[in-house]
């Protein structure tokens, strides 16, 4: 059972049955974020180690940073790539504001 399964397991309220952690208030809340922030640190392990899959999108990513006139070569090629389904990251970003203005192209500025 992963890391997110048995986290979940352990925040269902179950009927007829006292759950102490639920009831922690700002220490549930401490555990709540804790939680979260394994959850997060597991993925970007994930990432970092399946480094091999997403290599594909890096020659895409170096191709558009010189396109757009970043030849000093600082910025470009990090180490660790993260994909668009990463919550947060730069690629999922761009990829949310395209779909954003795709959605004002077909139905006008809100």
């Amino acid at each position: 059972m992963n890391l997110t399964n048995r986290l979940c397991f352990k925040l269902h309220d179950r009927f007829n049955l006292y759950a102490l952690l639920l009831r922690g208030r700002r220490l549930f809340q401490q555990y709540l974020v804790d939680a979260y922030i394994s959850i997060k640190q597991n993925r970007l392990d994930y990432i970092q180690s399946k480094q091999d899959m997403f290599r594909s999108g890096y020659l895409q990513g170096v191709h558009d940073a010189l396109l757009k006139g970043d030849s000093d070569g600082h910025d470009v090629g990090k180490r660790i790539i993260l994909p668009a389904s990463f919550t947060g990251g730069p690629r999922y970003m761009y990829k949310h504001y395209e779909d954003a203005l795709a959605i004002c192209r077909v139905h006008e500025n809100p």
